[in-house]
């Protein structure tokens, strides 16, 4: 077993995760503290990371470097960025945000009505989220998307804990809107 990271406590490698994240959420410590593992982070204002072929080489460069096997996008519940996009939009004047605004607009008007809004922060932010996640899985070499889980999830500040995203409302897409 040289070479590998070994869990002190365990005789297993340490698992090892990859976390995309917003810088404003700062949620680096509540992951680690949950998340027991060796975690790798790659931060993105609001999680608007583009995937071009550039960084998608990079990212896995990363992965099958490190030997990481799970991949979570994660944004808090109380997202500055993702907020500020369908409120204020105090924000916008950063550099290459502007499309990123404009599509969490567009996902928010088109699940106001295709959904009851009964925690329209949620909804927002997993839709955000689910967005992410199929772009990735779309950019992401076939082999590699073969070994990898892929999750969402969103930090709740309040109860301190980590809450599985909302996958049904990627399928808005489903719905006809008359």
């Amino acid at each position: 077993m040289a070479g590998r990271l070994l869990n002190k406590n365990k005789k297993y490698p340490m698992r090892k995760d990859l976390f995309f994240v917003c810088p404003t959420d700062s949620l680096e410590s509540s992951i680690n503290a949950v998340f027991k593992q060796e975690n790798y982070y790659i931060s993105s204002l609001g999680n608007s990371i583009s995937f071009d072929k550039k960084m998608m080489g990079e990212i896995e460069d990363l992965i099958e470097i490190k030997g990481i096997r799970t991949v979570n996008f994660v944004l808090s519940l109380e997202n500055q960025i993702v907020l500020d996009a369908v409120g204020n939009q105090v924000y916008i004047a950063i550099q290459g945000m502007d499309d990123f605004y404009k599509r969490v607009i567009k996902n928010k008007k088109q699940l106001e009505a295709s959904w009851q809004m009964w925690n329209p922060k949620l909804l927002i932010l997993s839709h955000h989220l689910n967005e992410k996640i199929q772009e990735f899985k779309y950019q992401l070499n076939n082999p590699l998307l073969d070994q990898l889980q892929i999750n969402g999830k969103i930090y709740a500040g309040q109860v301190n804990a980590f809450i599985d995203i909302y996958s049904d409302a990627i399928y808005f897409q489903c719905f006809s809107q008359n």
